[in-house]
């Protein structure tokens, strides 16, 4: 049986891959087309806030309050991907060249507040880390 942390590493993979152009996956005009900016502060019925989205994928969307960091603070405005129900995201943020697929072993019952604010701590540690991010 093939353990969820080998799932996240093959997300991570496939990011790795459009941030490398595609190589076999997909055109690199189709990994730009995918990370562009098609809609810019649409208002998400789901999410009830607004969110920038690329084809399939949300674009860095933080200028529009906590909620909307998917990626953390200090991800740059180019960083796209998405995230799972208060229990992952994964990423690439292309100004870095940063893949990211993390994911937890629970979730925080419906308390979307107490998930957004553990991912923005870990994943504005991790830039930190890195001595990368605007701050």
């Amino acid at each position: 049986m093939e353990a969820h942390g080998d799932h996240f590493r093959e997300l991570g993979h496939f990011y790795e891959e459009l941030l490398a152009g595609g190589r076999g996956i997909v055109r690199p005009q189709t990994t730009e087309a995918i990370a562009t900016r098609h809609t810019v502060g649409l208002h998400d019925k789901t999410f009830g806030y607004p969110l920038d989205r690329g084809l399939g994928v949300l674009v860095d969307s933080k200028k529009y309050g906590a909620a909307a960091a998917w990626f953390g603070t200090r991800c740059s405005s180019r960083a796209f991907g998405h995230a799972g129900a208060w229990s992952s995201v994964a990423f690439a943020d292309p100004e870095y060249q940063l893949v990211v697929a993390l994911g937890f072993n629970g979730m925080i019952g419906t308390n979307p507040p107490k998930h957004d604010a553990r991912v923005v701590k870990i994943l504005d540690a991790l830039y930190n880390d890195l001595g990368i991010g605007d701050i």
